[in-house]
């Protein structure tokens, strides 16, 4: 018969990628390694955290073994929180004494940023559940108490005990009001004037919140931090506009 030759088979190319390829899987075995290591190391930094919110705090949910400790959870909750807070301000302070960066803007991009993160996984906690209204009340309820009560009852309490308040950036506040009032009218502008025509009588439509509505607040919000360096770079040299002179 026919003399047998080699069998041919599908000509074999470097093993695995060759050297590039082997390089990409050595840089992604190192970035997994980093990212356990890393979480590993937070997670035994958060431990005694843990440990001390779960001593201090026990559950009380309504089907759990202790529901009437509510008051204890709550107590012990804002007194966490105080103590959190109290930090993280001075943490902020002293850093942005040490870069000589202006504290209403680290109180706009770090404290407020932070401040906001357990309000933001409220509101998505309750929206998955079904609860709209509840949602978008809690974000504007959470507000309200910042500045209302965050505000007023530390001023009431220092004033009352015969101390001042010194408000040595006012001009910076004033911007950042400026700035507030804007978000709040675009907010608005969603949530309530969208809603007109369910104003008639008779009429009980509920208000919608749309993948768009929220693609605009958060646009806004990115404007809102992209603009005001720029804004505020020209604001603190000179004197507020005219059109503004009764508010400073």
């Amino acid at each position: 018969g026919p003399a047998e030759g080699p069998a041919e088979g599908p000509a074999e190319g470097p093993a695995d990628g060759g050297p590039k390829g082997g390089l990409a899987r050595a840089a992604a075995a190192a970035l997994a390694a980093a990212s356990k290591a890393v979480s590993k190391a937070a997670a035994l930094c958060i431990l005694p955290v843990e440990w001390l919110v779960s001593a201090t705090c026990p559950p009380c949910e309504h089907d759990g073994s202790t529901p009437l400790w509510y008051p204890v959870t709550l107590a012990t909750s804002f007194t966490w929180v105080a103590i959190l807070s109290l930090v993280i301000s001075a943490i902020v302070s002293r850093f942005g004494a040490m870069l000589d960066v202006p504290a209403a803007f680290l109180g706009m991009y770090v404290i407020a940023i932070g401040a906001e993160i357990p309000d933001t996984i409220q509101s998505v906690t309750v929206a998955k559940r079904g609860y709209g209204s509840m949602a978008v009340s809690n974000s504007c309820g959470s507000q309200i108490v910042n500045v209302l009560v965050g505000l007023g009852l530390p001023w009431f309490l220092s004033c009352s005990s015969g101390l001042d308040i010194v408000l040595g950036a006012h001009r910076d506040l004033l911007l950042m009001a400026l700035f507030q009032a804007a978000n709040l009218a675009v907010f608005a502008s969603l949530l309530i004037l969208s809603t007109a025509h369910t104003w008639r009588r008779g009429d009980h439509r509920k208000s919608q919140l749309t993948k768009a509505k929220g693609k605009v607040l958060i646009c806004t919000y990115v404007v809102c931090i992209s603009s005001y360096p720029i804004v505020q770079r020209w604001w603190s040299p000179h004197d507020p506009p005219n059109l503004l002179g009764f508010l400073s």
